[in-house]
């Protein structure tokens, strides 16, 4: 599965931090102070699975598709609340490029935006 749907970076409550970065070859080194505030809904795209940049490896889905999920007894996805994803406060994340966690064409609309946010 590809996830296409987009939650933006985390909320500014959250104090997403660059501490590391190659402009050469794109890797990239984050720190969230406040993982619970990971979420800005000013940002998110409303879609029932998204992710949450740069947590590509924790897609966050709506409670709508959790219900849906637990009524049909889907197996192969184990759902957490936010709260319980694996993320102490100031662990480092370093996801790669946005390019290969979704489409080129959808990666190439959040990248620029992203770019200018972590500047």
């Amino acid at each position: 599965m590809i996830i296409t749907g987009w939650g933006g970076l985390p909320a500014r409550e959250a104090g997403l931090t660059a501490i590391e970065s190659c402009p050469t070859c794109g890797y990239e080194k984050f720190t969230i102070a406040e993982p619970s505030r990971l979420i800005d809904p000013t940002v998110w795209d409303g879609s029932d699975i998204f992710m949450v940049w740069p947590l590509p490896r924790y897609p966050f889905v709506t409670d709508r598709l959790a219900s849906l999920i637990r009524k049909e007894k889907l197996s192969g996805a184990k759902l957490l609340p936010a709260q319980a994803l694996p993320t102490q406060r100031g662990a480092t994340l370093n996801p790669g490029s946005l390019f290969q966690w979704m489409p080129e064409e959808r990666a190439s609309q959040f990248e620029t935006a992203i770019r200018s946010l972590l500047s």
